[in-house]
C-alpha cells in the first residue's frame, strides 16, 4: 500500500488561547520575581522624571541597556508567535511549554543580571553620600532583594557600602545591624576568589596537628601542599604553634559548617565555610582567613567593628587584637 510522503513546511503558527493564558501567567510570574523590591522601584523611577537622565550614562556603561533590550526582545518573541515546523501539532503542544520554560529561565537569568547591575548603581550612589536612616533602609532593601533573587552585586561596591556603615556604627546604631547583614551577603560572593587550589580538598595526610575551636563540631579538611612559613595554623593563642618544625604542610585548612568562635584563636590560611561565625571582642589573630557563605554574630563594640572593617577591606582577612 502506497502512502503519501509527509511534507514538512514552515509557517508562522499563532498561539492558541490556552497557550496565551499559560504563557501570560509564566511571563508574569518570572517578571514579578525578577522585578521585585528595589529593582522594580528603580526601573519605574528610571522611566520617568529627571532620574533617568542622571542614571542613563551610568547604566549604559554597566551594560544594563543591552540586558534590557535583549530581555524585551526575548519576551516579545515569546508572546507574538512561535516560528516552527507544523508537522505534528500534538508533538508541538507537548514540547511547547518545556521549550518556553527554558526560554523564560534564560530571561530570568538576564533579569537577575539586570537586578545586580541596578543594585550596584544604587549602592554606589548611596556610598557617596552621607549616611542617614533613610539610606540605611535603602541599602538593607537592596541587599535583601539581591540575596532573595540570588543576584550577584559587585563585591567592591558591597564592600564600599559596608565599610561606610561600619564607619558610622558608633553614632547610628541601625547601621551596625545592616553592616552585619552585608557581611553575610558579602561572604556569599567569596567563592570565586578563593586560592587557586581551593578545590583540591583531601583528608589531611601531613604529620601536623591542629586544635579545633571550643564547641566547634564542623568538618576539618586540608588541601594542597606548602612549605613553612606558608602553612596553616589553628590553635588557641595560649598554646603556641602546634607544628613548629614541620617540613611541609597543607596549603589551607577548610573548616566547614558548625559554629566557629574566633575569640582566643590563632587562624592562619584557613577557609571558614557554611558556618555561623561568633566573635565577642576577645583576643584573636587571623591571617589570610576567608569567610565563605557565613553568618556573623557580633555585637557593636570596638574590636567587632574593627573586624568587620577588616573583612570588608580584603577577603583574605588579616586581623589581630
Amino acid at each position: 500500500m502506497n502512502s503519501s510522503p509527509i511534507v514538512e513546511f514552515e509557517e508562522e503558527m499563532k498561539l492558541r488561547e490556552g497557550d496565551k493564558d499559560w504563557l501570560s501567567g509564566e511571563v508574569r510570574k518570572h517578571l514579578d520575581v525578577a522585578l521585585a523590591g528595589d529593582l522594580g522601584e528603580l526601573v519605574n523611577k528610571n522611566l520617568s522624571g529627571s532620574l533617568r537622565f542622571k542614571l542613563w550614562p551610568v547604566i549604559a556603561n554597566l551594560g544594563v541597556i543591552g540586558i534590557v533590550v535583549t530581555t524585551i526582545l526575548a519576551l516579545g518573541g515569546l508572546v507574538l508567535t512561535e516560528h516552527s515546523a507544523a508537522t505534528d501539532r500534538a508533538v508541538k503542544d507537548a514540547t511547547f511549554q518545556t521549550e518556553t520554560k527554558d526560554k523564560l529561565s534564560t530571561i530570568q537569568d538576564q533579569l537577575k543580571t539586570l537586578s545586580g547591575a541596578l543594585g550596584n548603581v544604587q549602592l554606589s550612589s548611596l556610598s557617596s553620600q552621607p549616611v542617614t536612616k533613610e539610606s540605611i533602609t535603602s541599602i538593607q532593601r537592596i541587599v535583601s532583594v539581591a540575596s532573595e533573587q540570588h543576584a550577584q552585586l559587585d563585591k567592591s561596591v558591597v564592600a564600599k557600602a559596608g565599610a561606610k556603615l561600619v564607619e558610622v556604627a558608633d553614632t547610628i546604631p541601625d547601621a551596625w545591624k545592616v553592616a552585619t547583614n552585608m557581611l553575610d551577603y558579602s561572604s556569599t560572593l567569596n567563592g570565586g576568589i578563593l586560592p587557586a587550589d581551593a578545590n583540591l580538598v583531601t583528608k589531611p595526610t601531613f604529620n601536623t596537628e591542629y586544635i579545633r575551636p571550643p564547641d566547634w563540631n564542623g568538618l576539618l579538611q586540608a588541601f594542597g601542599m606548602a612549605y613553612p612559613p606558608n602553612v596553616p595554623e589553628l590553635h588557641p593563642i595560649a598554646t603556641g604553634d602546634t607544628n613548629p618544625n614541620t617540613p611541609t604542610g597543607p596549603s589551607y585548612l577548610l573548616m566547614n559548617g558548625g559554629t566557629v568562635r574566633l575569640d582566643g584563636q590563632v587562624m592562619k590560611k584557613v577557609i571558614i565555610r557554611n558556618a555561623v561565625v561568633v566573635y565577642d571582642g576577645g583576643a584573636a589573630d587571623l591571617d589570610h582567613v576567608y569567610f565563605v557563605n557565613c553568618q556573623f554574630r557580633m555585637k557593636r563594640q570596638k574590636n567587632e567593628i574593627q573586624l568587620a572593617s577588616a573583612i570588608f577591606t580584603d577577603p583574605a582577612v588579616k586581623f589581630s587584637v
